[in-house]
Formats: structure tokens, sequence, C-alpha cells
């Protein structure tokens, strides 16, 4: 299979009203910080917005009409926060979006019809993350890294999770029991659910880290932390789950 990396050149453009009416997007002239899919609309971060494209159509950010309010327009809404958060990724599990800024959670909030008029975003936490490194998730919960508390050469990984049945919103740090043992020098990390395996690694490092966790019901049986050395003459410049590999 071959693939082929180029910019994106046919993206909509204004077919109904004017620059009052219909606006340009609202990341046009800012920068693009995060990208992500979500109820067959691409969205996009940009400072502290969250623009979904029209319904079924990626690359337009454009109303088809003016005259009408349709649940299909292209979505715009922003995240409310003292200081104005700059949104760096969003991350999809348990069939919801949340967004993570380098010290807030946010949720994408919507009923069973998405659309500009019902679409809006909550704040959900205050816990600091490192914004370099993406967050993962597990299929429920989601992994993060935070790397302003540990203090020294260390960083903590925490485990966010949200129990829809009572309302609880938390993050547990999984690192607590070995504090220093996750190197500051970590840039990414990834997960398999299938193997409960989450890896983190180090951009030119050759160790990379690998927590491997069991989950019973409520209760959480292993959490177990391990490193794997690739030879002193190998570097690791990223690393993925495919198909459980």
């Amino acid at each position: 299979t071959h693939y082929m990396l180029q910019p994106y050149t046919e993206w909509g453009k204004r077919t109904a009203g004017d620059s009052d009416t219909a606006p340009d997007p609202e990341f046009v002239g800012q920068p693009i910080t995060g990208v992500f899919q979500y109820r067959n609309r691409l969205g996009l971060l940009s400072k502290d917005v969250v623009a979904l494209s029209e319904a079924s159509e990626f690359f337009n950010f454009f109303p088809t009409t003016v005259t009408t309010s349709m649940d299909s327009n292209p979505i715009f809404v922003s995240a409310s926060l003292d200081g104005a958060p700059i949104l760096k990724h969003a991350v999809a599990f348990n069939e919801e979006v949340l967004f993570f800024g380098d010290r807030s959670q946010f949720k994408l909030v919507a009923p069973e019809i998405l659309s500009p008029s019902t679409a809006a975003i909550n704040t959900l936490t205050k816990y600091p993350v490192d914004t370099n490194i993406k967050p993962v998730s597990n299929g429920k919960n989601i992994f993060f890294v935070d790397s302003s508390t540990s203090g020294g050469d260390s960083v903590r990984v925490y485990e966010y999770f949200i129990d829809a049945d009572i309302g609880t919103k938390a993050a547990m740090d999984i690192t607590a029991h070995v504090p220093q043992y996750i190197d500051k020098g970590v840039t990414g990390m990834t997960c398999s659910p299938g193997l409960s395996l989450m890896c983190l690694y180090g951009f030119g490092s050759s160790d990379i880290w690998l927590y491997k966790y069991y989950w019973s019901g409520q209760e959480k049986l292993q959490s177990a932390w391990f490193r794997f050395n690739v030879g002193d003459n190998r570097k690791v410049y990223g690393a993925a789950f495919i198909k459980d590999s």
C-alpha cells in the first residue's frame, strides 16, 4: 500500500451570504493546535476555539445558507475560562470527546443531534498537563502526563476517568508508587486497549516505559510499570500499536 502526504487544497468556499453573515472560520490566520474527527465532522482546535466542519463535508467550514439555521452547518464554540485557555489536544473516548489545555480539561456537550444551536463546551477539571505529549485513550479512560509537579528529572502519569452514572470526574496518579521512575525526557505515548498496555517513549532515547494494567469491574487489580532498553546503539523515534503489536 502506498500513501501520499501533501497539503489539502480543496477547502470549501463561501457560497452564501457575505463576510458579515458568513464570516471566515475563526481559525483562519491563527495556529491550529489540534485535529480530530467527531460525529462525521472534522474538528480543528485553535486557541480557545473548537471548529467542527459541515456534517459529512470534512473540509467545508462555511454555511450552505444564511437564511435558515441548519443542523448540518459548521459549528464554532469557545472554551470559557479565565485567561482564555489554549486547547492543544482532542481525545475521543467512550463516545465523547475531551479537550486538553495546559491546566484544564473540557468536554464537548451536545444532545443526540449535534448542531450549532446545541453544541457547547463545559469545563470539567483543572489538572496540569504537559501538552507537548498528546494524551491517549484506552477506550474508557485517558492517560496524560504532568511534568510540572513531580520535580527533578521525572514525570507523573495520570489516568483520567468519568463515571457517567454518578458524574465523577477525576484523575488518578498511576505513578504514585514509582514517583521517580519515568524520565522527564519522554515525548510521546501510545496505548493498546486490547493488551491493556500503555507505552511511553522519548524521542532519541534508548528506553521505553510500559504500563500494564488490569481492571475487574470498578477495581484495578494490576498497575505495573517496567522499562525496556532497545540497546545503547539504537534510538527510539516513535511508537504505535498496530493490531496489538
